[in-house]
């Protein structure tokens, strides 16, 4: 029952995710600790190997198209995630060692997540009046991947929607280039992240679980993007804002019991 339940949710969470350009592990994240079915670590560590596969298959299929990154700043973002994705997991691992209330972790992400997820909210609603910048330093970029490379590690959330505002608030991205360098910066973080947590050592979890997650994701990828070419803008936008109330109901639940 615990593999049918996680399949349902990351294949359900991918599809939403993929409808509205945010990925699924911010939506995975909040929806398996409320399910309550399994311990903090084990939750980031299977949401962190989906959104892994997940960015690993988009960068695949974007490639196909012939996309070209930005080398004046994605190798830097790409730098700052991965040494962000290893701070990330040493941070969990360092507070799940020294709190023994595993449920006191959960709560603390859940708060996190909740108030990430709010701004991105309020940038969403207001962002037609805000100005963007054009950061081209190149420590700066290192910094920013970082940041967003730290909180998709210690999340296991990917970041699809933090990623998206901060680049385009940051680096003025759109379209096909801001999708790409969120995609990277989940990908790089996620593989140093996973690399730190083998390392150190994996939590205990039925294999099936991992495989009916990885495939949940990948599948419900899929049909999103399939969903999302007969889908208005007006409408995404309409979903992607719904989703967000959702994923801070969804913490709320979590903060409470």
């Amino acid at each position: 029952m615990t593999a049918v339940i996680l399949f349902i949710i990351s294949c359900g969470a991918s599809v939403v995710g993929a409808i509205t350009g945010i990925g699924g592990g911010i939506i995975i994240k909040p929806l398996v600790d409320a399910s309550g079915l399994l311990a903090p670590d084990t939750v980031n560590f299977l949401s962190g190997c989906t959104v892994l596969a997940m960015s690993a298959v988009s960068v695949m299929r974007n490639r196909s198209t012939g996309f070209k990154t930005d080398n004046s700043r994605t190798p830097y973002l790409a730098v700052g995630a991965a040494v962000g994705g290893i701070c990330g997991r040493l941070v969990f691992r360092s507070v799940m060692t020294f709190v023994s209330n595993t449920q006191f972790v959960t709560v603390f992400q859940n708060i996190i997540i909740f108030l990430l997820t709010a701004i991105v909210l309020w940038y969403e609603i207001y962002s037609s009046k805000l100005m963007t910048r054009n950061i081209n330093s190149h420590a700066a970029i290192i910094c920013i991947g970082l940041v967003l490379g730290i909180i998709s590690s210690f999340l296991g959330i990917g970041g699809g929607p933090i990623n998206i505002m901060l680049l385009g608030a940051l680096f003025s991205m759109k379209g096909k280039d801001l999708t790409v360098n969120s995609l990277l910066i989940v990908l790089f973080s996620q593989i140093s992240a996973l690399a730190c947590a083998i390392f150190m050592g994996v939590p205990d979890f039925e294999p099936t679980w991992l495989l009916l997650m990885v495939f949940g994701g990948i599948s419900g990828g899929i049909v999103g993007n399939a969903v999302l070419r007969r889908i208005s803008v007006k409408n995404m936008k309409y979903v992607y804002r719904v989703l967000l109330v959702v994923i801070m109901a969804a913490c709320v639940y979590n903060i409470a019991v």
